[in-house]
């Protein structure tokens, strides 16, 4: 018999410390040196009051200060200031690749979490963005319909996220049992990665050939910590890769769009991505 996400759900809630614990390690198994010595929460969002809850815009979400916001909701598990993420437990194989996208974010930053913020300035971003997120009618800031598709989850995160994708392939290589336990079947970190960066919800190529035109860095660095790959140089192909793409992208928004609209997007990207355009 074949156990469902709402049998799984309907258990007690500490059963749901189980397949948490095993993501923590999981993830701290990508990322050793990053992870190592600082608290890891992996915050189940059906276990979150319902105005932290999402509707169905993401699996997951994060920010630098969530920690300290969800404090209260984190309990006896607190163990001090950290990163920390949401993720929606829906279907198995979500759970995983979330967490790993989230793991992307967390790892794309300078820091992994926000040590100067006060507690009330958590609380108030962090709840923003559940709430956000909550709202019927809220517009993405990423995806198919968002003005920008690939808005935060740009090149430095999809070269993050491969580095993160490669490693996990490795383990999952290796059949690690109590990492995945039952789940290990419905994992797919192989060929079921769609959702994770890059593709067509983004509006960017497919996510193996930004895997292919990384060549063979993720191998190189696999022992390296995130702030050495980020202060890398990424391959020209990669580059050309992302560049290309960014400006195929344009030509199709601008039929959209009037000259003052166009402007104004440009002046955005430009800011955010000088790189993509020639001086």
């Amino acid at each position: 018999m074949t156990t469902t996400v709402a049998d799984l759900l309907a258990l007690p809630s500490d059963w749901i410390r189980e397949p948490v614990q095993r993501i923590e390690a999981f993830l701290r198994q990508l990322a050793p040196l990053d992870f190592e010595g600082v608290p890891l929460y992996v915050v189940v969002e059906q276990e979150l009051p319902p105005h932290w809850q999402r509707v169905a815009t993401a699996l997951g979400y994060t920010s630098p200060t969530l920690d300290a916001a969800l404090q209260d909701h984190i309990g006896d598990g607190w163990r001090g200031r950290g990163p920390a993420m949401v993720v929606r437990f829906d279907v198995l194989r979500h759970f995983y690749l979330t967490a790993l996208h989230e793991a992307g974010h967390l790892l794309e930053r300078e820091a992994l979490y926000d040590e100067l913020a006060p507690n009330e300035t958590a609380t108030t971003e962090a709840q923003f963005i559940a709430e956000w997120a909550a709202c019927e009618n809220v517009v993405p800031t990423s995806g198919p319909t968002a003005m920008v598709p690939f808005w935060q989850h740009e090149r430095a995160y999809i070269r993050v996220t491969l580095h993160l994708l490669y490693r996990a392939r490795q383990i999952e290589a290796t059949g690690d049992a109590w990492l995945f336990g039952p789940y290990e079947e419905q994992m797919g970190l192989v060929s079921n990665v769609s959702m994770l960066c890059a593709g067509e919800t983004y509006q960017l190529s497919d996510i193996e050939r930004y895997m292919g035109a990384l060549g063979d860095e993720p191998k190189r660095m696999a022992d390296q910590p995130f702030p050495e790959i980020r202060n890398t140089k990424p391959p020209r192909a990669f580059c050309n890769l992302w560049r290309r793409d960014v400006w195929g992208w344009l030509c199709k928004a601008k039929a959209g769009l009037d000259r003052g609209q166009m402007n104004e997007l440009l002046g955005r990207l430009q800011e955010r991505w000088p790189y993509i355009f020639p001086d």
